[in-house]
């Protein structure tokens, strides 16, 4: 989390490449301190698909063609909280305001859907499936598994 944010959150807003969303400790800000307890970052970006999405799946995620070789969509690129902050802050909270923001976007630039990626790590796959994620595919370039959500 610390790494993100230290070194890539800032320039990638000033370049708009994405923009990340803070929560923070509100009694330690009131005493003048900063304290990041979770963020995430959102942007948008293309989905190309592989070879391993079924015709089906391309066409409810392009909305018109099954040969659809990738689409424009809203990613959440960053989610991250301090695990120092316990159950003070729940991950779906956090995935709901992402998800609340994503139909935003839509809105005003339109969208299909909201994807992520994220390690193969089964407790990171059933949190996002629980709300509402659908896993697609392997990205061959990171081998990060992605997941899709309809808006």
């Amino acid at each position: 989390m610390e790494t993100f944010l230290r070194n890539k959150a800032l320039e990638f807003d000033k370049r708009n490449v994405s923009r990340t969303y803070l929560y923070v400790d509100e009694m330690s800000f009131v005493s003048g301190m900063l304290k990041i307890v979770a963020y995430y970052t959102i942007s948008l970006k293309t989905l190309a698909f592989t070879s391993s999405v079924s015709k089906r799946m391309i066409k409810d995620i392009d909305g018109f063609s099954k040969d659809a070789d990738s689409v424009s969509a809203i990613l959440i690129g960053q989610l991250g909280k301090d695990s120092m902050y316990g159950a003070g802050l729940h991950g779906k909270d956090i995935l709901s305001a992402v998800i609340d923001l994503a139909y935003e976007i839509r809105s005003i630039a339109g969208s299909r859907i909201v994807f992520l990626e994220c390690e193969p790590v089964d407790k990171l796959l059933a949190f996002y499936k629980s709300n509402g994620f659908i896993q697609i595919q392997e990205n061959p370039s990171n081998k990060l598994v992605q997941l899709v959500r309809f808006l």
